[in-house]
């Protein structure tokens, strides 16, 4: 038997969840390293433009007097904006350390994730056995995180943000999970999967 239609395109969504998860994985692990350049690209921005000095003037093409009022205004929009971002970038010492721990184990998880996905398109007796644990695993990890998460009082922008995405991958393995549940898995059984010569 050959691998049903709705193997391959559950198994590729499953290819390119685990890959963007490993991705994200990767950046949970080198958070620290993130925010620092993040926080470091806010200071040069905001560091590099200055108001022009109170006692100089500034000509047009018509060699008027222009104010320098406009650009003492412009100084304050970018420092305001330097300032939101900031806060919208901010991440307490507990949400960075638990990012950093949930990046390895996810890691692991996303290899896991992969190879169920890989499995499920080339057909082994194990194939439905690791994909419904990988999903499983998924599945309650992001519970896990969202426990975690939601503890820290002092949740910034992108702390929520990392919340509503693990609510929304929580929901897509489950519908997945449900997918595969409703599925003809006839050409898994262990008779209709050709053995290896």
């Amino acid at each position: 038997m050959k691998t049903p239609t709705w193997a391959y395109i559950i198994g590729i969504l499953m290819l390119l969840i685990g890959g963007c998860g490993a991705v994200k994985d990767m950046q949970s692990i080198n958070t620290q390293t993130i925010l620092d350049m993040q926080k470091t690209m806010l200071e040069d921005m905001s560091g590099n433009i200055k108001p022009i000095n109170k006692d100089s003037v500034a000509y047009n093409t018509n060699d008027t007097i222009t104010s320098t009022k406009s650009n003492t205004e412009q100084v304050e929009i970018i420092n305001n904006m330097s300032k939101t971002m900031e806060k919208m970038l901010y991440m307490s010492d507990y949400t960075k350390k638990w990012r950093v721990r949930f990046g390895y184990v996810g890691l692991v998880l996303s290899v896991i994730y992969i190879l169920a996905g890989i499995f499920l398109i080339i057909r082994k007796s194990f194939s439905m056995k690791l994909t419904y644990t990988a999903l499983g695993l998924y599945i309650l990890f992001g519970i896990i995180q969202i426990l975690v998460f939601s503890r820290d009082e002092t949740k910034g922008f992108m702390a929520m943000t990392s919340l509503y995405s693990y609510m929304f991958s929580i929901i897509f393995d489950v519908v997945i999970l449900i997918a595969i549940l409703g599925a003809d898995k006839t050409a898994y059984k262990i008779e209709n999967i050709k053995k290896i010569t």
